[in-house]
């Protein structure tokens, strides 16, 4: 896992506990061989708050607010073609970003919108 990636906040598994990020740089106890990003599904993102229910077909999204609301919108697995093997943000036809670990999706979210994405169902994490 390339530690740069991370920002505070961002939930990753060490030594397959779940973690949430509190501190850059990383402990010393936390190494590329026990450090790992958490696989983006349906759970987490459902974790986040997206929902399926207000979008087309192969669509899963959320609403932010900034001074009007907005939607932050991801194609689901497949849905543009068999090649396609994660959920992907949309920038335009024929362009768009794969976001493969939660990590992933709450830099995006945040780079786009300005704001966290916040959990919103209980997680647990290895005590």
């Amino acid at each position: 896992m390339d530690a740069k990636k991370l920002r505070i906040g961002n939930f990753i598994t060490v030594n397959n506990c779940l973690q949430e990020v509190v501190e850059l740089p990383l402990p010393k106890n936390c190494t590329s061989e026990n450090t790992k990003g958490i696989e983006l599904d349906i759970n987490w993102l459902n974790k986040f708050g997206f929902s399926d229910n207000e979008y087309k077909k192969g669509y899963t999204g959320i609403e932010f607010k900034t001074n009007i609301i907005l939607d932050f919108v991801l194609t689901k697995p497949k849905f543009m073609g068999e090649w396609q093997n994660d959920y992907c943000y949309v920038l335009r036809q024929h362009r768009f970003v794969p976001i493969k670990y939660v990590h992933e999706l709450q830099n995006l979210f945040f780079a786009i919108t300005t704001t966290e994405l916040e959990i919103r169902q209980d997680i647990s994490a290895c005590g």
